[in-house]
């Protein structure tokens, strides 16, 4: 992990940062660990609420749309949701993502 991504951890999610780095050391993936530690620490549901709300993905023009549907497929199987559950998830995702921004950015 290199020191702009700590201190983006630290920024995010404060004391708790070295929970996620815990779920980077076990996954390997520091977006994954974050969608982990949303799900498991934060009750988060929802492709939006992970992508816009509870990580910095939101924030970075472009990211979070870029990895709206695998975090919609990674929640299906989390959440152990059905294929209309998960594109319901998806459609309320770019939605949400519109009304922050019609020209698509998020």
């Amino acid at each position: 992990l290199d020191d702009e991504a700590a201190r983006d951890l630290v920024a995010a999610y404060g004391s708790h940062a070295g929970d996620v780095l815990t779920l980077y050391r076990e996954t390997g993936d520091l977006e994954a660990a974050r969608f982990a530690y949303g799900v498991t620490e934060e009750m988060a549901l929802t492709t939006a609420d992970l992508l816009l709300r509870r990580t910095l993905l939101g924030y970075r023009k472009g990211q979070a749309r870029y990895r709206a549907e695998e975090v919609a497929r990674w929640l299906k199987g989390v959440l152990n949701r059905d294929e209309a559950a998960a594109q319901a998830d998806l459609s309320d995702y770019h939605r949400q993502a519109d009304l922050l921004s019609p020209s698509s950015h998020y």
